[in-house]
Protein backbone atom coordinates (compact mmCIF):
# COMPACT_ATOMS: atom_id res chain seq x y z
CA UNK A 1 0.00 0.00 0.00
CA UNK A 2 1.64 3.28 -1.11
CA UNK A 3 1.27 6.56 0.72
CA UNK A 4 2.62 9.91 -0.45
CA UNK A 5 3.29 11.09 3.07
CA UNK A 6 3.96 9.32 6.36
CA UNK A 7 2.99 12.22 8.59
CA UNK A 8 -0.13 12.68 10.70
CA UNK A 9 -2.14 9.57 9.86
CA UNK A 10 -3.15 8.30 13.28
CA UNK A 11 -6.37 9.25 14.99
CA UNK A 12 -4.16 10.99 17.56
CA UNK A 13 -1.65 13.21 15.71
CA UNK A 14 1.56 11.18 15.71
CA UNK A 15 4.91 12.94 15.43
CA UNK A 16 6.22 11.27 12.26
CA UNK A 17 8.96 12.62 10.06
CA UNK A 18 7.95 13.49 6.50
CA UNK A 19 9.72 11.60 3.71
CA UNK A 20 12.21 9.84 6.03
CA UNK A 21 13.89 8.07 3.10
CA UNK A 22 15.11 11.50 1.86
CA UNK A 23 16.77 12.36 5.20
CA UNK A 24 20.17 11.33 6.48
CA UNK A 25 20.32 8.91 9.38
CA UNK A 26 21.57 11.74 11.61
CA UNK A 27 18.57 13.89 10.69
CA UNK A 28 16.16 11.05 11.50
CA UNK A 29 17.81 10.40 14.88
CA UNK A 30 17.78 14.12 15.67
CA UNK A 31 14.09 14.40 14.71
CA UNK A 32 13.17 11.73 17.24
CA UNK A 33 15.71 13.05 19.76
CA UNK A 34 17.31 9.64 20.21
CA UNK A 35 20.88 8.33 20.35
CA UNK A 36 21.55 5.06 18.57
CA UNK A 37 23.66 3.66 21.41
CA UNK A 38 21.22 4.60 24.19
CA UNK A 39 17.70 4.46 22.78
CA UNK A 40 14.58 5.97 24.35
CA UNK A 41 13.90 6.43 28.05
CA UNK A 42 11.25 4.37 29.82
CA UNK A 43 9.31 7.55 30.65
CA UNK A 44 9.11 8.55 27.00
CA UNK A 45 8.15 5.05 25.90
CA UNK A 46 5.34 4.97 28.46
CA UNK A 47 4.14 8.44 27.42
CA UNK A 48 4.16 7.61 23.70
CA UNK A 49 2.37 4.29 24.24
CA UNK A 50 -0.41 6.10 26.08
CA UNK A 51 -0.52 8.80 23.43
CA UNK A 52 -0.30 6.76 20.21
CA UNK A 53 -1.39 3.31 21.34
CA UNK A 54 0.32 -0.04 20.76
CA UNK A 55 2.13 -1.05 17.60
CA UNK A 56 -0.65 -3.19 16.16
CA UNK A 57 -3.54 -2.93 13.79
CA UNK A 58 -6.97 -2.53 15.39
CA UNK A 59 -8.54 -5.87 16.22
CA UNK A 60 -11.27 -6.89 13.82
CA UNK A 61 -14.61 -6.37 15.45
CA UNK A 62 -16.56 -9.54 16.11
CA UNK A 63 -20.02 -10.09 14.74
CA UNK A 64 -22.74 -8.37 16.75
CA UNK A 65 -24.98 -10.61 18.84
CA UNK A 66 -28.07 -10.00 16.69
CA UNK A 67 -26.18 -11.10 13.57
CA UNK A 68 -24.94 -14.27 15.27
CA UNK A 69 -28.51 -15.10 16.31
CA UNK A 70 -29.87 -14.57 12.78
CA UNK A 71 -27.11 -16.76 11.31
CA UNK A 72 -28.30 -19.68 13.44
CA UNK A 73 -31.56 -19.63 11.47
CA UNK A 74 -29.80 -19.41 8.08
CA UNK A 75 -29.97 -23.17 7.56
CA UNK A 76 -32.23 -25.14 5.22
CA UNK A 77 -33.45 -27.58 7.88
CA UNK A 78 -34.14 -24.77 10.36
CA UNK A 79 -36.04 -22.85 7.69
CA UNK A 80 -38.14 -25.94 6.97
CA UNK A 81 -38.91 -26.34 10.67
CA UNK A 82 -39.83 -22.65 10.95
CA UNK A 83 -42.15 -23.01 7.96
CA UNK A 84 -43.68 -26.13 9.53
CA UNK A 85 -44.22 -24.27 12.80
CA UNK A 86 -45.90 -21.37 11.01
CA UNK A 87 -48.16 -23.67 8.99
CA UNK A 88 -49.04 -25.66 12.11
CA UNK A 89 -49.83 -22.42 13.94
CA UNK A 90 -52.12 -21.19 11.15
CA UNK A 91 -53.93 -24.54 10.97
CA UNK A 92 -54.41 -24.53 14.74
CA UNK A 93 -55.73 -20.98 14.57
CA UNK A 94 -58.44 -21.75 12.02
CA UNK A 95 -59.33 -25.25 13.23
CA UNK A 96 -62.56 -25.67 15.17
CA UNK A 97 -62.08 -26.69 18.81
CA UNK A 98 -64.95 -28.03 20.88
CA UNK A 99 -63.06 -28.05 24.16
CA UNK A 100 -60.51 -25.70 25.71
CA UNK A 101 -58.02 -28.56 26.16
CA UNK A 102 -58.07 -29.36 22.46
CA UNK A 103 -57.43 -25.68 21.70
CA UNK A 104 -54.35 -25.66 23.93
CA UNK A 105 -53.10 -28.97 22.49
CA UNK A 106 -53.41 -27.62 18.94
CA UNK A 107 -50.93 -24.82 19.66
CA UNK A 108 -48.50 -27.05 21.56
CA UNK A 109 -46.68 -28.43 18.52
CA UNK A 110 -45.77 -25.09 16.83
CA UNK A 111 -44.75 -23.60 20.18
CA UNK A 112 -42.53 -26.57 21.04
CA UNK A 113 -40.84 -26.39 17.63
CA UNK A 114 -40.16 -22.67 18.11
CA UNK A 115 -38.82 -23.17 21.64
CA UNK A 116 -36.47 -25.95 20.53
CA UNK A 117 -35.19 -23.84 17.62
CA UNK A 118 -34.56 -20.95 20.01
CA UNK A 119 -32.67 -23.29 22.34
CA UNK A 120 -30.65 -24.57 19.37
CA UNK A 121 -29.81 -20.99 18.33
CA UNK A 122 -28.74 -20.15 21.89
CA UNK A 123 -26.32 -23.09 21.97
CA UNK A 124 -24.99 -22.13 18.52
CA UNK A 125 -24.30 -18.54 19.57
CA UNK A 126 -22.57 -19.74 22.75
CA UNK A 127 -20.34 -22.13 20.78
CA UNK A 128 -19.43 -19.44 18.22
CA UNK A 129 -18.53 -16.96 20.96
CA UNK A 130 -16.32 -19.60 22.59
CA UNK A 131 -14.62 -20.28 19.26
CA UNK A 132 -13.84 -16.57 18.79
CA UNK A 133 -12.38 -16.41 22.30
CA UNK A 134 -10.20 -19.45 21.58
CA UNK A 135 -8.84 -17.84 18.40
CA UNK A 136 -7.98 -14.64 20.29
CA UNK A 137 -6.21 -16.70 22.95
CA UNK A 138 -4.11 -18.41 20.27
CA UNK A 139 -3.01 -15.02 18.95
CA UNK A 140 -1.63 -14.17 22.39
CA UNK A 141 0.16 -17.51 22.72
CA UNK A 142 3.25 -16.52 20.71
CA UNK A 143 3.46 -12.72 20.24
CA UNK A 144 5.89 -11.09 17.82
CA UNK A 145 9.16 -10.05 19.45
CA UNK A 146 11.36 -7.00 18.74
CA UNK A 147 14.97 -6.39 19.81
CA UNK A 148 15.48 -2.83 21.05
CA UNK A 149 18.03 -0.58 22.76
CA UNK A 150 16.70 1.58 25.60
CA UNK A 151 18.20 3.89 28.18
CA UNK A 152 17.49 1.65 31.17
CA UNK A 153 20.12 -0.72 29.71
CA UNK A 154 22.31 1.39 27.42
CA UNK A 155 24.19 -0.58 24.78
CA UNK A 156 22.32 -3.80 25.57
CA UNK A 157 19.75 -5.49 23.37
CA UNK A 158 16.39 -6.15 25.04
CA UNK A 159 13.66 -8.44 23.75
CA UNK A 160 10.16 -6.94 24.04
CA UNK A 161 6.77 -7.54 22.46
CA UNK A 162 6.58 -5.84 19.07
CA UNK A 163 3.31 -4.20 20.10
CA UNK A 164 5.26 -2.14 22.69
CA UNK A 165 7.37 -0.32 20.08
CA UNK A 166 6.99 3.45 19.69
CA UNK A 167 8.31 5.92 17.07
CA UNK A 168 11.97 6.66 17.80
CA UNK A 169 12.81 3.23 19.21
CA UNK A 170 16.20 1.83 18.17
CA UNK A 171 15.62 -1.67 16.81
CA UNK A 172 18.12 -4.35 15.82
CA UNK A 173 17.10 -6.81 13.11
CA UNK A 174 18.98 -9.86 11.83
CA UNK A 175 18.54 -12.62 9.26
CA UNK A 176 15.31 -14.56 9.80
CA UNK A 177 13.56 -11.78 11.71
CA UNK A 178 10.23 -10.32 10.75
CA UNK A 179 10.32 -6.51 10.64
CA UNK A 180 8.12 -5.35 13.55
CA UNK A 181 7.45 -1.77 12.34
CA UNK A 182 8.48 0.71 9.63
CA UNK A 183 12.18 1.37 10.23
CA UNK A 184 14.75 3.80 8.78
CA UNK A 185 18.05 1.92 8.59
CA UNK A 186 20.90 3.71 10.40
CA UNK A 187 23.64 1.07 10.65
CA UNK A 188 24.41 -2.11 8.69
CA UNK A 189 26.63 -4.61 10.53
CA UNK A 190 26.98 -7.13 7.71
CA UNK A 191 28.34 -6.81 4.19
CA UNK A 192 24.82 -6.39 2.83
CA UNK A 193 21.29 -6.44 4.13
CA UNK A 194 18.72 -8.19 1.94
CA UNK A 195 14.98 -8.04 2.57
CA UNK A 196 12.16 -10.16 1.18
CA UNK A 197 9.34 -7.66 0.65
CA UNK A 198 7.46 -9.63 -2.00
CA UNK A 199 4.33 -9.73 0.14
CA UNK A 200 4.23 -5.92 0.02
CA UNK A 201 5.60 -4.99 -3.39
CA UNK A 202 5.44 -8.23 -5.38
CA UNK A 203 9.19 -8.27 -6.07
CA UNK A 204 10.35 -11.83 -6.78
CA UNK A 205 13.90 -11.39 -5.42
CA UNK A 206 15.24 -10.03 -2.16
CA UNK A 207 16.03 -6.31 -2.15
CA UNK A 208 19.43 -4.95 -1.10
CA UNK A 209 19.10 -2.11 1.41
CA UNK A 210 21.50 0.68 2.41
CA UNK A 211 21.69 3.68 4.75
CA UNK A 212 22.10 6.48 2.20
CA UNK A 213 19.26 9.00 1.62
CA UNK A 214 16.97 8.53 -1.38
CA UNK A 215 16.54 12.05 -2.79
CA UNK A 216 13.18 11.56 -4.53
CA UNK A 217 10.30 12.42 -2.12
CA UNK A 218 7.87 10.73 -4.53
CA UNK A 219 9.76 7.44 -4.55
CA UNK A 220 7.61 4.32 -4.60
CA UNK A 221 8.07 1.57 -2.03
CA UNK A 222 10.42 -0.42 -4.27
CA UNK A 223 12.81 2.55 -4.44
CA UNK A 224 12.93 3.28 -0.70
CA UNK A 225 16.17 1.35 -0.24
CA UNK A 226 16.82 2.66 3.27
CA UNK A 227 13.41 1.73 4.71
CA UNK A 228 12.36 -1.60 6.21
CA UNK A 229 8.62 -2.13 5.95
CA UNK A 230 6.59 -3.74 8.70
CA UNK A 231 5.77 -7.40 8.03
CA UNK A 232 8.63 -8.04 5.59
CA UNK A 233 11.39 -10.57 6.36
CA UNK A 234 15.17 -10.20 6.59
CA UNK A 235 16.69 -12.66 4.10
CA UNK A 236 20.35 -11.90 4.85
CA UNK A 237 22.44 -9.60 7.01
CA UNK A 238 22.05 -7.61 10.20
CA UNK A 239 21.24 -3.96 10.81
CA UNK A 240 19.94 -1.38 13.24
CA UNK A 241 17.46 1.42 12.66
CA UNK A 242 14.96 3.93 14.02
CA UNK A 243 11.24 3.15 14.17
CA UNK A 244 9.42 5.74 12.04
CA UNK A 245 5.91 4.27 12.01
CA UNK A 246 3.84 1.98 14.22
CA UNK A 247 0.31 0.56 14.22
CA UNK A 248 -1.92 2.34 11.71
CA UNK A 249 1.06 4.48 10.73
CA UNK A 250 2.89 1.63 8.98
CA UNK A 251 2.99 0.18 5.50
CA UNK A 252 0.81 -2.95 5.77
CA UNK A 253 2.00 -6.34 4.54
CA UNK A 254 0.64 -9.85 4.87
CA UNK A 255 2.69 -11.97 6.08
CA UNK A 256 13.61 -25.17 11.08
CA UNK A 257 15.43 -23.02 13.05
CA UNK A 258 16.88 -20.91 10.29
CA UNK A 259 16.12 -19.00 7.10
CA UNK A 260 17.66 -21.67 4.89
CA UNK A 261 15.06 -24.12 6.17
CA UNK A 262 12.09 -22.03 5.01
CA UNK A 263 11.87 -23.44 1.43
CA UNK A 264 12.09 -27.01 2.74
CA UNK A 265 9.49 -26.31 5.42
CA UNK A 266 7.16 -24.91 2.77
CA UNK A 267 7.72 -27.88 0.45
CA UNK A 268 7.29 -30.57 3.12
CA UNK A 269 3.96 -32.33 3.67
CA UNK A 270 4.02 -30.80 7.15
CA UNK A 271 6.82 -28.41 8.06
CA UNK A 272 7.87 -28.37 11.72
CA UNK A 273 9.91 -25.48 13.13
CA UNK A 274 11.48 -24.89 16.52
CA UNK A 275 9.90 -22.33 18.83
CA UNK A 276 13.31 -20.71 19.29
CA UNK A 277 13.90 -20.60 15.53
CA UNK A 278 13.64 -17.63 13.24
CA UNK A 279 10.40 -15.91 12.37
CA UNK A 280 10.82 -16.92 8.71
CA UNK A 281 11.07 -20.61 9.59
CA UNK A 282 8.07 -20.44 11.91
CA UNK A 283 6.02 -18.60 9.29
CA UNK A 284 6.80 -21.24 6.65
CA UNK A 285 6.03 -24.17 8.96
CA UNK A 286 2.62 -25.71 9.67
CA UNK A 287 3.68 -26.72 13.20
CA UNK A 288 5.90 -24.95 15.74
CA UNK A 289 7.48 -26.84 18.66
CA UNK A 290 6.95 -24.38 21.50
CA UNK A 291 9.21 -26.36 23.87
CA UNK A 292 11.87 -27.28 21.23
CA UNK A 293 11.38 -30.94 22.23
CA UNK A 294 11.19 -33.52 19.43
CA UNK A 295 9.15 -35.85 21.64
CA UNK A 296 6.36 -33.29 21.34
CA UNK A 297 5.94 -34.42 17.72
CA UNK A 298 4.92 -37.88 18.94
CA UNK A 299 2.42 -36.33 21.34
CA UNK A 300 1.08 -34.13 18.55
CA UNK A 301 0.65 -37.14 16.23
CA UNK A 302 -1.20 -39.01 18.97
CA UNK A 303 -3.44 -36.01 19.65
CA UNK A 304 -4.10 -35.55 15.93
CA UNK A 305 -5.06 -39.21 15.51
CA UNK A 306 -7.31 -38.97 18.57
CA UNK A 307 -9.06 -35.89 17.16
CA UNK A 308 -9.59 -37.64 13.82
CA UNK A 309 -10.97 -40.74 15.57
CA UNK A 310 -13.26 -38.64 17.75
CA UNK A 311 -14.59 -36.92 14.65
CA UNK A 312 -15.34 -40.33 13.12
CA UNK A 313 -17.05 -41.47 16.32
CA UNK A 314 -19.14 -38.29 16.40
CA UNK A 315 -20.24 -38.90 12.80
CA UNK A 316 -20.86 -42.57 13.49
CA UNK A 317 -23.06 -41.83 16.49
CA UNK A 318 -25.20 -39.24 14.73
CA UNK A 319 -25.53 -41.18 11.45
CA UNK A 320 -26.44 -44.48 13.10
CA UNK A 321 -28.94 -42.72 15.38
CA UNK A 322 -30.54 -40.80 12.51
CA UNK A 323 -30.65 -43.93 10.35
CA UNK A 324 -32.52 -45.58 13.22
CA UNK A 325 -35.11 -42.81 13.24
CA UNK A 326 -35.57 -43.12 9.48
CA UNK A 327 -35.92 -46.91 9.76
CA UNK A 328 -38.51 -46.42 12.52
CA UNK A 329 -40.66 -44.15 10.36
CA UNK A 330 -40.21 -46.40 7.31
CA UNK A 331 -41.19 -49.60 9.17
CA UNK A 332 -44.24 -47.96 10.70
CA UNK A 333 -45.47 -46.83 7.29
CA UNK A 334 -44.49 -50.01 5.42
CA UNK A 335 -46.14 -52.38 7.91
CA UNK A 336 -49.22 -50.23 8.44
CA UNK A 337 -48.60 -49.92 12.21
CA UNK A 338 -49.88 -47.19 14.53
CA UNK A 339 -47.67 -44.12 14.69
CA UNK A 340 -44.66 -44.80 16.95
CA UNK A 341 -43.26 -41.27 17.15
CA UNK A 342 -44.57 -37.82 16.30
CA UNK A 343 -42.53 -34.90 14.86
CA UNK A 344 -42.24 -33.04 18.18
CA UNK A 345 -40.73 -36.11 19.83
CA UNK A 346 -38.21 -36.61 17.01
CA UNK A 347 -37.30 -32.94 17.16
CA UNK A 348 -36.72 -33.19 20.92
CA UNK A 349 -34.50 -36.25 20.49
CA UNK A 350 -32.45 -34.74 17.66
CA UNK A 351 -31.91 -31.25 19.03
CA UNK A 352 -31.80 -31.86 22.79
CA UNK A 353 -31.32 -35.46 23.89
CA UNK A 354 -28.76 -36.49 21.21
CA UNK A 355 -26.77 -33.28 21.30
CA UNK A 356 -25.21 -33.69 24.74
CA UNK A 357 -23.60 -37.15 24.22
CA UNK A 358 -22.54 -36.16 20.70
CA UNK A 359 -20.66 -33.15 22.08
CA UNK A 360 -19.09 -35.23 24.87
CA UNK A 361 -17.66 -37.68 22.31
CA UNK A 362 -15.16 -34.96 21.44
CA UNK A 363 -13.50 -35.69 24.80
CA UNK A 364 -12.91 -39.38 24.07
CA UNK A 365 -9.40 -40.54 25.08
CA UNK A 366 -7.13 -41.98 22.35
CA UNK A 367 -7.62 -45.66 21.52
CA UNK A 368 -5.20 -47.96 23.34
CA UNK A 369 -3.52 -49.03 20.09
CA UNK A 370 -3.68 -45.68 18.33
CA UNK A 371 0.12 -45.28 18.01
CA UNK A 372 0.59 -48.87 16.84
CA UNK A 373 -1.46 -48.35 13.69
CA UNK A 374 0.23 -47.54 10.39
CA UNK A 375 -0.16 -43.98 9.05
CA UNK A 376 -3.55 -43.32 7.51
CA UNK A 377 -3.71 -42.75 3.78
CA UNK A 378 -4.72 -39.07 3.39
CA UNK A 379 -6.86 -40.08 0.40
CA UNK A 380 -8.78 -42.61 2.47
CA UNK A 381 -12.50 -41.94 2.64
CA UNK A 382 -13.86 -40.81 5.99
CA UNK A 383 -16.61 -43.43 5.71
CA UNK A 384 -15.32 -46.75 4.37
CA UNK A 385 -17.67 -49.50 3.10
CA UNK A 386 -17.17 -51.39 6.38
CA UNK A 387 -18.03 -48.34 8.48
CA UNK A 388 -21.08 -47.71 6.30
CA UNK A 389 -22.22 -51.29 6.94
CA UNK A 390 -21.76 -50.75 10.69
CA UNK A 391 -23.79 -47.54 10.57
CA UNK A 392 -26.61 -49.32 8.76
CA UNK A 393 -26.52 -52.38 11.06
CA UNK A 394 -26.73 -50.30 14.24
CA UNK A 395 -29.25 -47.90 12.68
CA UNK A 396 -31.49 -50.77 11.60
CA UNK A 397 -31.52 -52.18 15.11
CA UNK A 398 -32.28 -48.74 16.58
CA UNK A 399 -35.28 -48.35 14.26
CA UNK A 400 -36.50 -51.93 14.69
CA UNK A 401 -36.17 -51.72 18.48
CA UNK A 402 -38.14 -48.46 18.59
CA UNK A 403 -41.01 -49.88 16.53
CA UNK A 404 -40.78 -53.17 18.43
CA UNK A 405 -41.27 -51.39 21.76
CA UNK A 406 -44.52 -49.87 20.54
CA UNK A 407 -45.70 -53.22 19.17
CA UNK A 408 -44.75 -55.00 22.43
CA UNK A 409 -47.17 -52.82 24.37
CA UNK A 410 -50.04 -53.56 21.95
CA UNK A 411 -49.38 -57.30 21.60
CA UNK A 412 -47.66 -58.61 24.74
CA UNK A 413 -48.00 -56.21 27.67
CA UNK A 414 -50.53 -57.41 30.25
CA UNK A 415 -51.90 -53.87 30.67
CA UNK A 416 -52.20 -53.45 26.91
CA UNK A 417 -55.03 -54.55 24.59
CA UNK A 418 -53.23 -57.85 23.74
CA UNK A 419 -53.96 -57.53 20.03
CA UNK A 420 -52.98 -60.06 17.41
CA UNK A 421 -50.38 -59.08 14.84
CA UNK A 422 -53.08 -59.00 12.15
CA UNK A 423 -55.24 -56.66 14.22
CA UNK A 424 -52.29 -54.36 14.84
CA UNK A 425 -51.48 -54.15 11.13
CA UNK A 426 -55.12 -53.34 10.31
CA UNK A 427 -55.77 -51.02 13.25
CA UNK A 428 -57.43 -48.45 10.95
CA UNK A 429 -60.34 -50.93 10.50
CA UNK A 430 -61.12 -50.92 14.22
CA UNK A 431 -64.13 -48.63 14.07
CA UNK A 432 -66.84 -50.56 12.25
CA UNK A 433 -64.50 -53.38 11.35
CA UNK A 434 -66.68 -56.37 12.23
CA UNK A 435 -66.71 -59.15 14.83
CA UNK A 436 -62.95 -59.42 15.28
CA UNK A 437 -62.99 -55.88 16.74
CA UNK A 438 -66.01 -56.30 19.03
CA UNK A 439 -63.93 -56.76 22.20
CA UNK A 440 -61.44 -54.03 21.33
CA UNK A 441 -61.79 -50.47 22.59
CA UNK A 442 -60.63 -48.48 19.59
CA UNK A 443 -59.57 -45.60 21.84
CA UNK A 444 -56.58 -47.79 22.76
CA UNK A 445 -54.86 -46.56 19.59
CA UNK A 446 -54.86 -43.07 21.11
CA UNK A 447 -53.23 -44.32 24.32
CA UNK A 448 -49.87 -42.56 24.97
CA UNK A 449 -48.19 -45.69 26.41
CA UNK A 450 -46.97 -47.29 23.13
CA UNK A 451 -45.60 -43.95 21.93
CA UNK A 452 -43.88 -43.45 25.30
CA UNK A 453 -42.36 -46.93 25.06
CA UNK A 454 -41.04 -46.16 21.57
CA UNK A 455 -39.59 -42.80 22.63
CA UNK A 456 -37.98 -44.27 25.76
CA UNK A 457 -36.40 -47.12 23.80
CA UNK A 458 -35.11 -44.68 21.18
CA UNK A 459 -33.51 -42.44 23.84
CA UNK A 460 -32.07 -45.38 25.82
CA UNK A 461 -30.67 -47.12 22.74
CA UNK A 462 -29.02 -43.88 21.62
CA UNK A 463 -27.46 -43.39 25.06
CA UNK A 464 -26.05 -46.94 24.90
CA UNK A 465 -24.96 -46.30 21.33
CA UNK A 466 -22.96 -43.30 22.55
CA UNK A 467 -21.08 -45.70 24.85
CA UNK A 468 -20.37 -47.84 21.79
CA UNK A 469 -18.81 -44.73 20.23
CA UNK A 470 -16.22 -44.42 23.01
CA UNK A 471 -13.81 -46.22 20.68
CA UNK A 472 -13.94 -47.30 17.07
CA UNK A 473 -12.71 -50.87 17.63
CA UNK A 474 -11.81 -51.27 21.32
CA UNK A 475 -14.23 -53.28 23.45
CA UNK A 476 -16.01 -51.62 26.38
CA UNK A 477 -14.25 -54.23 28.53
CA UNK A 478 -10.87 -52.69 27.60
CA UNK A 479 -12.04 -49.09 27.43
CA UNK A 480 -14.87 -48.89 29.98
CA UNK A 481 -17.33 -45.97 30.02
CA UNK A 482 -15.54 -44.09 32.83
CA UNK A 483 -12.63 -43.42 30.45
CA UNK A 484 -14.74 -40.44 29.30
CA UNK A 485 -16.38 -38.89 32.36
CA UNK A 486 -17.85 -36.09 30.25
CA UNK A 487 -19.79 -38.68 28.25
CA UNK A 488 -21.21 -40.24 31.42
CA UNK A 489 -22.29 -36.79 32.63
CA UNK A 490 -23.88 -36.04 29.25
CA UNK A 491 -25.78 -39.35 29.28
CA UNK A 492 -26.95 -38.66 32.83
CA UNK A 493 -28.18 -35.20 31.85
CA UNK A 494 -29.93 -36.49 28.71
CA UNK A 495 -31.71 -39.21 30.68
CA UNK A 496 -32.68 -36.63 33.31
CA UNK A 497 -34.26 -34.49 30.59
CA UNK A 498 -36.12 -37.55 29.32
CA UNK A 499 -37.38 -38.35 32.83
CA UNK A 500 -38.49 -34.74 33.17
CA UNK A 501 -40.77 -34.87 30.14
CA UNK A 502 -42.09 -38.29 31.30
CA UNK A 503 -42.94 -37.41 34.88
CA UNK A 504 -43.84 -33.71 34.72
CA UNK A 505 -47.54 -33.52 33.75
CA UNK A 506 -47.14 -30.32 31.74
CA UNK A 507 -44.69 -32.01 29.35
CA UNK A 508 -46.94 -35.08 29.06
CA UNK A 509 -49.44 -32.90 27.22
CA UNK A 510 -46.78 -31.27 25.05
CA UNK A 511 -45.15 -34.53 23.90
CA UNK A 512 -48.25 -36.76 24.13
CA UNK A 513 -46.57 -39.26 26.47
CA UNK A 514 -47.11 -40.61 29.99
CA UNK A 515 -45.10 -42.09 32.91
CA UNK A 516 -43.94 -45.71 32.57
CA UNK A 517 -44.29 -48.48 35.12
CA UNK A 518 -41.39 -50.56 36.46
CA UNK A 519 -42.34 -53.48 34.20
CA UNK A 520 -42.36 -51.19 31.18
CA UNK A 521 -38.91 -49.85 32.07
CA UNK A 522 -37.60 -53.42 32.32
CA UNK A 523 -38.92 -54.03 28.81
CA UNK A 524 -37.24 -50.82 27.61
CA UNK A 525 -33.87 -52.01 28.93
CA UNK A 526 -34.30 -55.52 27.48
CA UNK A 527 -35.01 -54.10 24.04
CA UNK A 528 -32.22 -51.48 24.24
CA UNK A 529 -29.25 -53.38 25.67
CA UNK A 530 -28.64 -55.73 22.68
CA UNK A 531 -27.33 -52.71 20.72
CA UNK A 532 -24.20 -52.94 22.90
CA UNK A 533 -23.79 -56.66 22.17
CA UNK A 534 -24.31 -56.07 18.44
CA UNK A 535 -21.65 -53.37 18.34
CA UNK A 536 -19.24 -55.48 20.40
CA UNK A 537 -19.60 -58.21 17.76
CA UNK A 538 -18.91 -55.70 14.97
CA UNK A 539 -15.86 -54.39 16.87
CA UNK A 540 -14.58 -57.96 17.28
CA UNK A 541 -14.88 -58.55 13.53
CA UNK A 542 -13.13 -55.23 12.82
CA UNK A 543 -10.25 -55.95 15.21
CA UNK A 544 -9.60 -59.45 13.93
CA UNK A 545 -10.51 -59.37 10.25
CA UNK A 546 -10.94 -55.80 8.93
CA UNK A 547 -8.65 -53.27 10.63
CA UNK A 548 -5.73 -55.41 11.79
CA UNK A 549 -3.01 -53.30 13.44
CA UNK A 550 0.60 -54.61 13.48
CA UNK A 551 0.32 -55.54 17.15
CA UNK A 552 -2.92 -57.49 16.64
CA UNK A 553 -1.37 -59.22 13.62
CA UNK A 554 1.60 -60.37 15.71
CA UNK A 555 -0.71 -61.63 18.45
CA UNK A 556 -2.85 -63.55 15.95
CA UNK A 557 0.23 -65.13 14.34
CA UNK A 558 1.57 -66.16 17.76
CA UNK A 559 -1.77 -67.74 18.67
CA UNK A 560 -1.89 -69.64 15.37
CA UNK A 561 1.59 -71.07 15.99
Amino acid sequence: MHRPSMAHRASVSMVVIDYPWTKTKEDVAAFYNVEETKGLSEERVKRDLERYGPNELPAEEGKPLWKLILEQFDDLLVKILLAAACISFVLALFEEHKEEDSLVAAFVEPLVILLILIANATVGVWQERNAESAIEALKEYEPEIAKVVRQNRPGQIQRIKARELVPGDIVEIAVGDKVPADIRITTIYSTTIRVDQSLLTGESVSVIKHTDPVPDPRAVNQDKKNILFSGTNIAAGKCKGVVIGTGLNTEIAMTGDGVNDAPALKKAEIGIAMGSGTAVAKTAAEMVLADDNFSSIVSAVEEGRAIYNNMKQFIRYLISSNVGEVVCIFLTAALGLPESLIPVQLLWVNLVTDGLPATALGFNPPDLDIMERPPRNPKESLITPWLFFRYMAIGTYVGAGTVGASCWWYVSHQDGPLLTWTQLKHHFKCRGGGKEWEDIDCDVFDDPHPMTMALSVLVTIEMLNSLNSLSENQSLLKMPPWYNKYLLCAIGLSMSLHMMILYVPMFNTVFQICPLTFEEWVAVLKISFPVVLLDELLKFIARNFIDISPKNSEINEAENK
